[in-house]
């Protein structure tokens, strides 16, 4: 909650979207996301060589939050997420916290400022890939791969897979 105070969006834009990932009638993740923007907002210029040619944004992660005992389902809420921007994403995530930072960079974020992070899937083959019918999905997991913890009695579930 003091994460959702702090670091997300108040007012939502025309552009704002939600996504929640269920099992049954429970959440076991929800995700806010906003649009794009110009990569001229950054205060650095290392985005250039970093992301040569692109030079737009397509969405932002503004708040994620995936139930600790469900692994994957933060993983599921971003490749929905890049499936709906298109062949060529390139996500920014604002990383709340150190943790959060270090579980977006194993999946292919990489810093561009201080605490600004953009993913493109493109150039993390290894952590990213296209299935049969042309959609992203992480790279080594079935099409449904999203399951919950066997160890349900501690809220540490040895996993930080979806810590964010």
């Amino acid at each position: 909650a003091d994460v959702a105070q702090q670091y997300g969006i108040r007012r939502d834009t025309e552009h704002a979207r939600y996504f929640s990932y269920q099992l049954g009638d429970r959440s076991a993740g929800l995700l806010r996301m906003e649009g794009g923007f110009s990569m001229n907002e950054f205060e650095s210029e290392s985005w250039r060589e970093q992301f040569p040619g692109r030079t737009e944004v397509t969405s932002i992660v503004d708040l994620q939050v995936a139930h600790p005992l469900v692994e994957n389902a933060g993983d599921i809420l971003l490749e929905h997420q890049l499936r709906i921007d298109g062949d060529r994403p390139l996500l920014n995530w604002r990383a709340a916290n150190p943790e959060a930072q270090a579980r977006a960079q194993t999946m292919g974020f990489v810093e561009v400022d201080h605490g600004d992070l953009v993913l493109d899937p493109t150039q993390h083959p290894d952590k990213w890939t296209k299935n049969s019918a042309g959609e992203w999905q992480r790279a080594g997991k079935p099409p449904l791969y999203l399951h919950k913890t066997e160890d349900s009695d501690s809220s540490d579930s040895g996993s930080d897979d979806d810590f964010m």
